[in-house]
Parts: structure tokens; sequence; C-alpha cells
């Protein structure tokens, strides 16, 4: 996966690591970035959508108070993602990139180079598909969180798609609606067909986990 990101500074040091987006994941369970120190660090994530896994979340926490700035850059795919950044508990909407007035306009403050300012506390970042985005295609993104004018530490993420089959073969929960499932697999039996779990869950991939 290309990243596109800008190089460190020098004498900043990176540390790096790989996790994977769980499918249906919610703010509660999101992957963390780390800890976001003004003039201290800055974090990174790398992450792909796709169809079977269309929604990623994560969270920081912001160990100061003041302007954070927000980078988003759109690796490949056919529109922009959105991005959402919500309280701690994924419930209040702070900025959009495609909300309301309101939202946009905070997310445009986020992302210009004085940033928006925010209290000390957690942070949700949730990334979906924008408007005009094909979720037939994978589309990979970049977001990175800073706070002051340099930094030290830089923490970046590498985000990995799951995919149904990984899910549930790890024991994993999608959920997704148990009768939308038994009336494919009725209609697979009906048509003569072999049943495919597999098969039946991804049909509902762009609704159902979003």
């Amino acid at each position: 996966m290309t990243t596109l990101l800008p190089a460190i500074p020098a004498g900043a040091v990176l540390y790096q690591r790989a996790v994977t987006n769980a499918i249906g994941a919610t703010a509660s369970g999101a992957n963390s970035l780390g800890y976001l120190g003004t003039n201290k660090s800055q974090l990174e994530v790398v992450g792909q959508l796709t169809g079977q896994d269309p929604t990623d979340w994560y969270n920081f926490t912001f160990q100061n108070k003041g302007a954070v700035e927000l980078s988003v850059t759109n690796i490949d795919g056919t529109a922009p993602v959105r991005v959402q950044v919500y309280d701690g508990t994924g419930t209040q909407l702070i900025a959009d990139s495609q909300g309301n007035a309101t939202q946009q306009k905070n997310y445009a403050a986020l992302t210009s180079s004085a940033g928006y300012n925010l209290n000390a506390g957690t942070y949700a970042i949730k990334v979906t598909y924008g408007a005009g985005g094909n979720k037939a295609q994978p589309q990979d993104y970049a977001v990175q969180i800073g706070s002051g004018t340099t930094f030290t530490s830089d923490y970046r993420t590498l985000a990995n798609a799951t995919t149904i089959q990984t899910t549930l073969l790890g024991g994993g929960s999608l959920g997704y609606s148990p009768l939308s499932a038994t009336a494919s697999l009725l209609t697979s039996l009906s048509n003569g067909t072999t049943p495919s779990v597999f098969g039946a869950l991804s049909l509902f991939n762009t609704n159902i986990f979003a």
C-alpha cells in the first residue's frame, strides 16, 4: 500500500505498528492512534476502505488544550473519503467533511493551518466512502493529526482492512440481520444452488456495516 505521507523532520523518531480494522466496529472498539501532545507528537494512520469493510474508526487522546490540525490524503478512489470527528464516545459530532454547514465549517478549520481548538480528552475519527465513492473498489487514504509547529515523535499506524471470511473464522461478530441471511439462504435452496454463508453475507456489505 502506497502511503504518500511526507517525510518526518530530522531529529524526530518514527514509531510504526500494524493493526486490523474490524468489520462492524464502533467508536467503543476503535483502534487507538496514540497520544497527541502539542509540539511533542504527530499521529498518522494509513488505511483502506473496502466493500466488505467500508467504515473505519480510530481514536486519539489530546493531552493539551489548543489548536489541532488534521490532514487527509486521498491516495486513490473516485471521490474523497468522508471524515467525521466525534467526542470519545462517538455520539457528539464535532466536524464532518460532508455534514451540515456548521460541521463542514469546523472541518475546514480543523484542516487549515490554524487548526481547530479542542480541549484535552479523547476523540474519535470515523472514515467512510464519500459521496460519489465507488464501494466496489478499495480506497486507500492517510490521515495525519498534529498540534503545534513541530514534533519529536511520529506514531504511524498501518490499518489493514479485514474480510467477512476472516472475521467469522476468527470468531468475530458482523452485526448482520439474521432474517436477511436466512432469506438469502432459503432463496439459494429454492433455486437449487449450493448455499454459501460467506456469499450470502457479502450481499449486504454496503449497508449493514456502515
